[in-house]
C-alpha cells in the first residue's frame, strides 16, 4: 500500500514522484480500514475498479469505471465521480491490472483460450456489464483449452449423473402415483 502523509501529495513524495500513471491504466482499489470505518456503504456505486484519466489542464485522475462504460471511454461523469491520483493512494491500496491501450476485447466465452494472465475480467456496474479483455498479441493455449474442455467434460458428466438419479426418482414416483398413492411430492 502507497500513501501520502502530505497535502502536497504526489509531487512532495519522492516514491510517488518516480511512479507512472499512464492515460488508461486500469488500477484495482481497495479502500484502507480507516476510510471503510468513516464511510457509510463504501462501495455502493462503486466498483473499487479506477481507470487513469487526463483533463483539459493535462492533470490526471481516476475515474471508477461503475459511473463510466467501455462505450465512452471511461470518462462519464468525470466531474462528479472522480478523484485525484494523490485521494486514491491516500484512501486506499491500488494495484495495477493493464493498460486499455494494450488490450482488446473478446467475449466473456473467449477466455476459456487463452492462458489467465493475458486475460482482464473488466466488467464494470458490479458485473452487469461484461468487459473481457486479452492482451494484444496473446495466442491461444493449448494447456488452457484442454483444461476447459476437461471441465466442460466433468460438468456434463455430473450434469448426465443428476439427470439420471431424476428419471430414477420420477419413475418411482410415477408408479406410486399409477398405484393411487397421492401423498407424493412431484
Amino acid at each position: 500500500m502507497i500513501q501520502t502523509t502530505t497535502s502536497a501529495g504526489i509531487a512532495q513524495n519522492p516514491v510517488l514522484a518516480a511512479l507512472q500513471f499512464n492515460e488508461n491504466d486500469v488500477f484495482s482499489f481497495r479502500y484502507n480500514e480507516a476510510e471503510l470505518k468513516a464511510r457509510f456503504s463504501p462501495h455502493h456505486c462503486f466498483d473499487g475498479q479506477f481507470i487513469v484519466k487526463v483533463n483539459s489542464k493535462g492533470e490526471k485522475y481516476f475515474v471508477d469505471t461503475y459511473w463510466a462504460s467501455k462505450y465512452d471511454g471511461f470518462t462519464a461523469y468525470q466531474d462528479v465521480k472522480s478523484r485525484t491520483i494523490d485521494e486514491a493512494i491516500s484512501q486506499g491500496e491500488l494495484t495495477f491490472r493493464c493498460n486499455l491501450n494494450d488490450v482488446e476485447e473478446i467475449k466473456e466465452w473467449e477466455k476459456e483460450y487463452y492462458d489467465d494472465e493475458n486475460i482482464f475480467n473488466l466488467s464494470y456496474q458490479h458485473s452487469c456489464y461484461s468487459f473481457f479483455v486479452k492482451k494484444k498479441g496473446a495466442e491461444k493455449s493449448q494447456s488452457k483449452m484442454l483444461q476447459s474442455i476437461k471441465t466442460k467434460i466433468e460438468e456434463a458428466e455430473y450434469k448426465k449423473q443428476s439427470a439420471e438419479r431424476d428419471i430414477v426418482r420420477h419413475n418411482e414416483t410415477l408408479k406410486k402415483i399409477e398405484a393411487g398413492d397421492t401423498s407424493v411430492y412431484l
